[in-house]
C-alpha cells in the first residue's frame, strides 16, 4: 500500500461505519502496520476487534488501547508482556478480552484484575501462577472464565459466580469446585476421573459438559444420568464400556453427544445409532452419523464472543 492509497482509506468516511474488524498479517510492512493504528482512531463505532497472531508488543497494545469504546477485544499469540497487559487494563469498556499465549504473566494478571467491566476472560497459556489468579478470583463479576494449559488452579475453584468455564489441558484437575452457578464446563485431558466428575455431576445448572481424553470409566457415568438439566456431553478418549454406553444411550434429555475415541463394539455403535431421533449432534467412533462439534473446546472463538 503506497502513501497516496493510505492517505485515501484514512480519509474514508466509512471508518465511521465499521463495528467489529478482524486483522491479517499486520505486520508485512511498515506502512500497512502504521495506517492500520491510524485508522483505529477513526473508527468511532468500533466496538469488537480481533487483531490475533500479529506480534504485536507492547507498543502495539498502549495503541490499542486508546480505541476507548472497544467491548470484545482479541490478542491471541502476540507478544505484549506485562507492559502490554496494563495498558489493555485501561480500556474501560471491555467486557471481553482474549489475550491467550501473551506472556503476561502474575503481574500482567495483577493489572487486567482491576478491569470493572470485565465479565468474560481467557487468559490461557501465560505463565500465570499463584498471585495472578488470586488476583482474578478476586474479579468477582466474572461470568466466563478460560485458562487452558495452566498449572495453579486452586483458586478457580473459588470463583463459584461464574457461569462458563473451560480448564482444559490442566493437568493438575484442581479447578473442582461447588459452581452453583456453571452452565458450561470443559475439563478436557485434565487427569480427572470417576470421583471428580461424581462432584461434577452435583452441579445444579450445568447443561454443557466437555470431559474427553481422561480417566473415566463406566462407574463415572452413572450420576452423569441424574443430571436431568444435561443438554450436552462429549465424554470421548475415556475407559467406558459396554455398561456406560447403555447408561449414555438411556439419557433422554441429551441432544448432543460426542463419544468419539471410545473403544466400542459395533453392538455398543448401534445402540448410540438408536439416539439418533433425539439427537442434534452424534458423533461416533469412526462414523460420524449427524455433523456435530468437535469435543475440544474451541478458544478462539467461545460462546460468549
Amino acid at each position: 500500500m503506497n502513501d497516496e492509497r493510505a492517505n485515501q482509506m484514512l480519509q474514508s468516511r466509512f471508518l465511521g461505519n465499521i463495528h467489529r474488524l478482524m486483522i491479517y498479517k499486520l505486520d508485512d510492512n511498515a506502512i500497512y502496520g502504521e495506517v492500520f493504528y491510524r485508522a483505529l482512531q477513526g473508527m468511532n463505532n468500533l466496538t469488537s476487534l480481533n487483531i490475533s497472531s500479529q506480534q504485536i508488543g507492547p507498543e502495539g497494545a498502549k495503541l490499542v488501547s486508546g480505541v476507548k469504546q472497544l467491548e470484545k477485544l482479541i490478542l491471541v499469540f502476540n507478544n505484549v508482556g506485562t507492559e502490554g497487559a496494563k495498558y489493555i487494563s485501561e480500556m474501560e469498556n471491555l467486557t471481553s478480552l482474549i489475550i491467550r499465549s501473551n506472556n503476561i504473566g502474575d503481574e500482567g494478571a495483577i493489572h487486567l484484575s482491576g478491569m470493572k467491566k470485565l465479565t468474560n476472560l481467557d487468559v490461557s497459556d501465560n505463565m500465570i501462577r499463584e498471585d495472578g489468579m488470586r488476583a482474578i478470583r478476586n474479579m468477582t463479576q466474572l461470568r466466563s472464565f478460560v485458562d487452558c494449559g495452566s498449572c495453579a488452579l486452586e483458586e478457580v475453584s473459588k470463583m463459584d459466580q461464574l457461569t462458563y468455564l473451560d480448564v482444559s489441558h490442566n493437568l493438575s484437575g484442581a479447578a473442582i469446585g461447588k459452581f452453583n452457578n456453571l452452565t458450561w464446563l470443559s475439563m478436557v485431558n485434565t487427569c480427572i476421573g470417576d470421583n471428580e466428575l461424581e462432584l461434577i455431576s452435583k452441579y445444579p445448572k450445568l447443561t454443557k459438559l466437555f470431559v474427553s481424553n481422561n480417566f473415566i470409566t463406566s462407574e463415572g457415568v452413572k450420576p452423569l444420568s441424574e443430571m436431568k438439566q444435561l443438554k450436552a456431553l462429549h465424554i470421548g478418549d475415556n475407559g467406558i464400556n459396554e455398561e456406560g454406553v447403555k447408561i449414555i444411550s438411556e439419557m433422554k434429555q441429551l441432544t448432543e453427544l460426542n463419544v468419539e475415541g471410545l473403544n466400542i463394539s459395533e453392538n455398543d455403535r448401534e445402540v448410540l445409532l438408536c439416539m439418533k431421533s433425539q439427537l442434534k449432534s452424534l458423533n461416533i467412533t469412526g462414523c460420524e452419523e449427524i455433523p456435530g462439534a468437535k469435543y475440544e473446546s474451541s478458544l478462539l472463538d467461545p460462546e460468549w464472543f
